[in-house]
Order: C-alpha cells, then structure tokens, then sequence
C-alpha cells in the first residue's frame, strides 16, 4: 500500500484542539507511510488544562544519543540520513513553536521499535485574537 491522504478523520484532530471545552475526546487515524513495512498514527486529546497532539510511528526508532540533539537545526537520525531529502529543521521548528506557545515535546524511542512524539501545549488560558479590537 503506497501513501494515501488522510482523508476527513484528520479533521477530527484539529478540532479536538479547536474546542478545549469538550470533554476529554482522542482522535487516532493510522495512515499508511511511503515505505509499505511502516505506520504512523496521528492523534489529539484534550485533557487537564492541555492540548496534546501526538505521532507515533513504527520505523527504525531513534537511539538514546540521537534523542539528545534531534532537536538541533540540521540536525539528521542516523537511520535516516539517506531515506530522508529534508534539511533536518522539521523537528526545531516543531519545538520552537510548541515552546512559542509555553509548550513542549516528548519523545519516547528506543531503536527498532519506533518512535513517539508528542506535543503538549497548556490551553488554561482562553485564546484571544491580537487583531480583534478589545471589548
């Protein structure tokens, strides 16, 4: 099975974050990955005071040195310097703007058995729009 589009569950996701109000709800989509041997699953819940938006996958997972600097700008796992045609920002982008939003990621790996990632932003406090005048 090649890669597919995650059709309308994915919507499911984003509006989980969306109304922080609701009840404790997850949102899992397994999708399947370009390699046909893996698969990654996206999801979203919403539970005391957070959001937390998670990818899990089963790939090659990454060693405990790697996790140390996966985070860096350019920065590569070594399982996937020849797989991959990004430029290693993907996962500094993702913390600085979990960290942006007072919020931080979680990794749990361990080599041959994938990887878990998972953002978590605290939503205690109600958005509001800078571009919308005060009422």
């Amino acid at each position: 099975m090649g890669p597919r589009r995650l059709g309308s569950r994915h919507h499911r996701v984003g509006s989980t974050a969306a109304h922080p109000g609701r009840d404790s709800t997850r949102a899992e989509t397994p999708c399947s990955t370009r390699t046909d041997r893996d698969r990654i699953w996206i999801g979203s819940k919403v539970a005391n005071g957070e959001a937390r938006f998670c990818v899990r996958d089963t790939g090659p997972g990454i060693s405990k040195e790697e996790q140390e600097r996966i985070f860096n700008r350019f920065a590569h796992a070594k399982s996937q310097r020849r797989a991959s045609d990004g430029m290693g920002l993907g996962l500094a982008l993702v913390k600085a703007i979990a960290e942006g939003h007072n919020g931080r990621v979680r990794l749990l790996s361990a080599e041959g058995q994938g990887s878990t990632f998972t953002i978590i932003i605290p939503i205690d406090q109600p958005y509001t729009d800078p571009e919308e005048p005060s009422r």
